[in-house]
């Protein structure tokens, strides 16, 4: 595999983990809003203001899983970046 082809998968890796994240944000906005359908998306930047939402097992887990999908993202990115820059 040369270096264009493996740039390639990488590309295509973060879009995947891109497409995903917003995914897994809108089921994270999903369950804040079933407690607090006033929140906006810029509230739910900061979650911890609102004790409701961040007591609330489902929001927690829904944002736990776009946390760590966007680690994926930001690793894959990190290392397409070090690919290209050499």
């Amino acid at each position: 595999m040369d270096r264009q082809e493996v740039e390639r998968i990488l590309h295509e890796i973060e879009h995947t983990l891109h497409t995903l994240h917003e995914q897994q944000n809108a089921k994270a906005r999903q369950a804040a809003h079933r407690l607090r359908p006033d929140l906006t998306a810029e509230d739910l930047l900061n979650p911890d203001n609102f004790a409701d939402i961040i007591s609330d097992p489902d929001f927690m887990y829904e944002d736990g899983i776009a946390a760590g999908i966007l680690s994926a993202k930001i690793a894959v990115r990190a290392k397409l970046k070090e690919i290209l820059v050499p």
